[in-house]
């Protein structure tokens, strides 16, 4: 699921500048989009979520799911208030939202390592290089471009499907 995530960004990010091209100089419309962008992908997430938590997880993966859950929460809560709060107060550094927003999910990662493969830390680091990466995309003169929250988003999910996938099927072939 989380692969579908990551294609989810990438599609928002081609489709930004037809769908949404006040988003390419407007910074409240930069913001709602992404926001949305957001909010739909994480229901979908919270949609798999539950539904192994329902469905396939024991009393452990259920323990460890809710652990999870309030282990990555206060990143993505922050997330969203530090972004309201400068939109209201200052939205002319919008610009700088997609490297805060990749600080954050590294942050989440790393609140979250205890319960994840050890590999996992490569896609935190992955998130805070693309922290980096935005900050200068930003400053460089393209304050709004679909690709800093594409991208970023979209190749992380991607390396943590990967890895993901890749622990799943280590410990499967571990346990026969």
């Amino acid at each position: 699921m989380i692969s579908i995530v990551g294609f989810s960004a990438i599609l928002a990010g081609v489709l930004q500048p037809y769908v949404a091209s006040r988003t390419m100089n407007e910074p409240w419309s930069f913001f709602v989009y992404w926001v949305s962008i957001a909010c739909l992908i994480l229901v979908i997430v919270g949609l798999q979520i539950g539904w192994r938590y329902c469905f396939h997880a024991g009393d452990r993966e259920r323990w460890q799911a809710r652990q999870s859950i309030l282990d990555f929460s206060p990143c993505i809560m922050v997330g969203g208030v530090f972004s309201l709060a400068l939109m209201l107060s200052a939205p002319e550094h919008a610009s700088f939202l997609p490297a805060f927003w990749s600080s954050c999910f590294a942050l989440g990662i790393f609140s979250t390592r205890h319960r994840l493969p050890e590999s996992m830390l490569m896609a935190a680091g992955f998130y805070v290089l693309a922290s980096i990466v935005c900050l200068r995309v930003t400053t460089s003169g393209s304050p709004f471009t679909p690709w800093t929250v594409s991208m970023t988003f979209g190749i992380g999910h991607f390396l943590t499907a990967g890895i993901l996938y890749r622990y799943e099927r280590n410990k499967h072939a571990v346990s026969e």
